[in-house]
């Protein structure tokens, strides 16, 4: 019989597209409404997240971490400002965060 995740579950979401920003938005904001806590990775193309306004909501609402490389990649010219709260980490640390929650989601 399948495990029902309990009211405080853990949920990551990795972003690595630069699509669906808003049904990162709205997924998270449903998992917060029913009291889990939320990791949010961005890699890949997902850096182009980091220019969005929906980035700049979910920064008080999950815990968000960025790849390095895929920062540097990306922005190799006009690095943007990343607030204090968002951690830039090394690609080996997803294993991390996969390993932390109860659920991955993949966009």
């Amino acid at each position: 019989m399948p495990q029902k995740m309990d009211v405080h579950g853990k949920l990551s979401i990795l972003v690595q597209s630069d699509r669906h920003f808003d049904f990162v938005e709205n997924l998270t904001e449903a998992a917060l409404e029913k009291g889990k806590q939320v990791k949010i990775h961005i890699l890949g193309d997902g850096v182009a997240f980091i220019n969005s306004i929906t980035f700049a909501h979910l920064i008080h609402m999950a815990q968000i971490s960025i790849c390095s490389d895929s920062f540097n990649k990306f922005f190799s010219e006009n690095t943007p400002v990343v607030p204090r709260t968002v951690k830039i980490v090394q690609p080996r640390q997803i294993t991390e965060i996969v390993q932390w929650c109860d659920r991955n989601i993949v966009f």
